[in-house]
């Protein structure tokens, strides 16, 4: 399984033990990406009424906390697959790769050539990328 999911962080009731309760549960719940990003009030809301008071530089710090994090898990969930075959569904290519996703939503880079946009291909997962994995086509069995 790789699940990911969207957090806020500096959002105007956050103090520091409920970022770090945030970190746990991110860890806890097996979460392998998280896309970060900064509270920024928007006028009328009800967030909007509660003030801005996590400084942007204390924002920055917590974001780059928690994407460093998810890099880690991320890294750790994608080595985990090196040395599997799976199916990938293509989605672009170009003149010097193709990717796709496999049933995971792990992205795969394959050769140039490998197949076509829309193609469903068995590869081998060779090493880590730096958003995914690179393999190469195969006719191994599904792992």
């Amino acid at each position: 399984m790789n699940l990911t999911t969207d957090v806020i962080v500096g959002y105007p009731t956050e103090d520091e033990a409920a970022f770090d309760r945030t970190l746990d549960a991110v860890v806890a719940a097996g979460i392998t990406r998280v896309h970060a990003f900064t509270f920024s009030p928007r006028p009328g809301t009800e967030a909007d009424r509660l003030g801005d008071p996590v400084p942007p530089v204390e924002k920055k710090r917590r974001s780059r906390e928690l994407r460093g994090l998810s890099e880690a898990l991320s890294r750790r969930h994608r080595a985990a697959k090196l040395g599997t075959v799976e199916e990938v569904l293509v989605d672009k290519v170009a003149d010097t790769q193709v990717s796709g996703y496999g049933r995971d939503y792990t992205r795969w880079y394959l050769p140039a050539g490998a197949a076509q946009a829309g193609a469903t291909v068995v590869a081998r997962a060779d090493d880590l990328y730096s958003d995914g994995l690179s393999g190469r086509v195969t006719t191994g069995c599904i792992t």
